[in-house]
This record gives structure tokens, C-alpha cells and sequence, in this order.
């Protein structure tokens, strides 16, 4: 897959001769791999995070929503999460999870 990604006839050679040394050819190559992915992540949660909109009970709106950044093997990823609530005045006392009684929110 990352030989469709890269030409790795190019790529290689040019890591190599820029490179001080082994450290820096993975550091460089983690960057190059571990951006996507944390990307694809991003958009993992994003899309959880929609379905569980979709899927709220017809009491329930969404009163907030927060970011936070969560630490992953492929690095720092920032998630975004909305909040439902009951009533709207009330708003940060009846703040539910949003995957809570939800069944086959991971696929």
C-alpha cells in the first residue's frame, strides 16, 4: 500500500543521502506513514461521532460540543464530541454520553 502511496525508487535513495543517520531515516519515515493515519483517525471519529447523532432519541438535542486531544499510537489526534442533553436551559446537568444505550455504534 505505501509502495502505491510513494515511489519508493525515489523516495528511498533521496532519505538515505539527506539523512544523518539511521535515527533520522525513522523519524522521517514515521512522519511520512503516521500523519495519514492520524488523519484517517480524525475522520474515524468524526463519523462515529455523526452516527451517534443520527441515532439520538427523539428527547434528546445536542446542547454542546467539546474537543479534546487523544493520545494514540499514531500520535496526538484531536476528537469532537457533541453532548445531548434533555432540556436546553439545563443544559450542563442532563449532558449524556452519546454512545450511552446505543447499540452497534463500532462497526
Amino acid at each position: 500500500m505505501i509502495s502505491q502511496m510513494f515511489n519508493l525508487t525515489t523516495v528511498v535513495p533521496r532519505l538515505v543521502s539527506e539523512a544523518k543517520g539511521i535515527e533520522e531515516i525513522e523519524e522521517k519515515i514515521a512522519r511520512l506513514v503516521f500523519e495519514p493515519g492520524r488523519r484517517m483517525l480524525e475522520a474515524v471519529f468524526a463519523y462515529l461521532d455523526w452516527r451517534l447523532a443520527k441515532r439520538r432519541g427523539k428527547g434528546l438535542r445536542m446542547v454542546g460540543a467539546r474537543e479534546r486531544d487523544v493520545l494514540t499510537r499514531l500520535g496526538v489526534v484531536r476528537v469532537g464530541r457533541r453532548y445531548t442533553g434533555t432540556r436546553r436551559e439545563d443544559a450542563a446537568s442532563s449532558w449524556t454520553r452519546p454512545w450511552a444505550g446505543i447499540r452497534g455504534v463500532w462497526p
